[in-house]
């Protein structure tokens, strides 16, 4: 509502400018600016210095460097995570994974326990389902951290796999991550941790598609080595998710997803909307077997 009625309020200056002909340019300019400063202001002083904070690998001690052999390793964990939860919610393997729950269900199950090292030990983070969710799909979001209200937005559209990674992202952010691969990595690992089977399976099969995505621009053979021994109901899981956001394509979500990139890298996220498959690091290190990190509750 907040966005809807600034949407208003700037058609309702434009047109007053068109209509009273105003030809004062430095009022117009200083007008506009005066605006944007206040929100910008509030913008930073309610979430936004959130971006200064101490990196998230840098607090936990995070190892983010690896190489293809860690990687590879990685992979064939997820793959094997993944096969033995399908083959549990499923009666075969070729038949993808179908949340049960409806969304309100699924909204209390991971609110319930969600949880990740001592960020969420005061705050209990909390889910909205988007009410502009039709809007933000032509977009190519799946959900969005209100700055203002500190409200975390969910597509209610996307398929229930995807919104429930996509509800811990948020909720991430809601807790003051701003940096997108830490609120995947911890969406990823609240998610594993969940006690409920298919929010433990949403969570493996995102950081799978992350990391074979990785192996495959590093090492395309050793990538569909890995890639052969997944469940086939697991491909179509990805393929669905695949298919709803090809029915939402349009010709002005590129120029949206640039103008999002360019806003993470401004804010110190220089590889922009690439940030978010940095997802990676954090996967590998997680599962080494010497990892330094403690993510347990």
């Amino acid at each position: 509502m907040i966005y809807l009625s600034l949407l208003i309020i700037m058609i309702i200056y434009l047109f007053n400018i068109f209509l009273n002909k105003e030809k004062n340019l430095i009022k117009i300019i200083l007008n506009f600016f005066s605006i944007f400063s206040v929100l910008f202001f509030f913008f930073h002083f309610i979430w936004g210095i959130n971006y200064y904070r101490i990196p998230l690998h840098k607090k936990l001690n995070i190892k983010t460097d690896y190489n293809i052999d860690q990687l590879s390793k990685t992979l064939k964990i997820l793959v094997k995570k993944s096969n033995d939860l399908h083959s549990k919610l499923t009666n075969h393997d070729t038949i993808p994974v179908y949340v049960p729950y409806d969304l309100k269900t699924v909204k209390k199950i991971i609110e319930r326990d969600y949880k990740f090292y001592d960020y969420s030990k005061k705050i209990k983070p909390k889910i909205k389902n988007s009410l502009i969710s039709e809007v933000i799909s032509y977009m190519g979001f799946s959900g969005y951290i209100n700055p203002f209200t500190l409200e975390a937005q969910i597509n209610k559209n996307i398929p229930k796999l995807n919104y429930i990674t996509t509800a811990s992202h948020e909720m991430a952010h809601q807790l003051g991550i701003t940096n997108e691969s830490e609120a995947n990595f911890i969406s990823f690992v609240s998610s594993i941790n969940n006690n409920d089977p298919f929010i433990k399976y949403a969570g493996y099969i995102f950081a799978l598609k992350y990391c074979y995505n990785d192996l495959y621009n590093k090492n395309k053979t050793k990538a569909q080595e890995i890639f052969s021994k997944l469940n086939l109901g697991i491909i179509k899981n990805f393929k669905e998710d695949t298919s709803y956001w090809r029915n939402y394509k349009n010709p002005i979500e590129p120029y949206i997803k640039k103008v999002y990139g360019a806003f993470l890298r401004n804010k110190g996220q220089p590889k922009g909307l690439k940030t978010y498959n940095q997802l990676v690091k954090y996967v590998v290190s997680y599962f080494e077997p010497k990892k330094i990190i403690n993510t347990n509750y």
